[in-house]
């Protein structure tokens, strides 16, 4: 090669790398506005989304205190069964025969699914594809 070839070659790559930099700051440039627009969309819809909200919340709390006002006046007292102890609803305590019926029944329930499971696995494992292809060699 030639002094003058070797120079434009010089030439032809400074300038391949010079245009090629300027495209590359050109797409950082696109990408951090595109980035700064998304945030600035983002921060706008967070805080419509938190005005809205907050709104609603109002609107719920209202909601609610007018919904416990109204059971409160609509709550009718227990009756007194007259025997002078307070009854209270939580520390009521069920009679042995009716948790042993109870227990029985969550035992007949828990024998069925048992058996169910039992039977479709069976079912499952009579009707897999490897036990079809086995039986059809």
């Amino acid at each position: 090669m030639s002094e003058e070839e070797v120079a434009t070659a010089i030439v032809t790559y400074l300038n391949a790398n010079q245009r090629r930099s300027e495209f590359r700051r050109s797409l950082k440039d696109k990408r951090l506005a595109e980035r700064r627009t998304f945030r600035e969309w983002r921060d706008r819809v967070k805080r419509e989304a938190a005005r809205d909200s907050n709104v609603g919340r109002e609107r719920d709390d209202n909601i609610a205190e007018e919904m416990k006002d109204d059971i409160a006046r609509d709550a009718i007292p227990p009756p007194d069964d007259g025997d002078g102890d307070d009854d209270d609803a939580l520390s009521f305590t069920p009679l042995a025969e009716t948790m042993r019926e109870l227990r029985a029944r969550r035992s007949e329930k828990s024998r069925r699914a048992f058996v169910t499971r039992l039977a479709n696995m069976e079912h499952a494992a009579a009707s897999s594809p490897s036990e079809k292809i086995s039986k059809m060699q």
